[in-house]
């Protein structure tokens, strides 16, 4: 599922919102930090969603998940596929539960964000 892009982020960065084992995500952050260029874990604190997005039992009641988000430039999504389906393979319990796109160049001019991107 994808949804239109933040407005907290550059333009140009996707978003996957993830659910894994919470002793997983220093694992998975450090495996994306590994590439260079791939992309950044940031963990979800329930600022936005409460405490049950941040944290949630897995389904088979057998431990708490954590909630992460990947971000990633938008022509670097097929290497954070390939990335996701590798360490599912390898067996790392990973969960999407939203996409969200990059936005386009016009989306980033608003009232938000006036003349910033006339200036590159």
């Amino acid at each position: 599922m994808t949804s239109p892009g933040r407005k907290d982020i550059a333009p140009d960065m996707g978003r996957m919102l993830l659910v894994l084992p919470r002793d997983s995500i220093v694992l998975f952050s450090w495996t994306v930090s590994e590439y260079d260029g791939l992309g950044f874990v940031t963990t979800e604190n329930g600022k936005r969603g409460g405490e049950k997005e941040s944290c949630r039992e897995n389904s088979d009641g057998n431990g708490a998940q954590g909630v992460v988000s990947l971000f990633f430039p938008s022509e670097k999504r097929q290497d954070v596929l390939e990335l996701i389906n590798a360490l599912k393979s390898e067996g790392m319990s990973l969960e999407l539960l939203r996409e969200e796109e990059p936005c386009s160049f016009d989306w980033a001019k608003t009232e938000d964000y006036p003349e910033e991107f006339d200036l590159i």
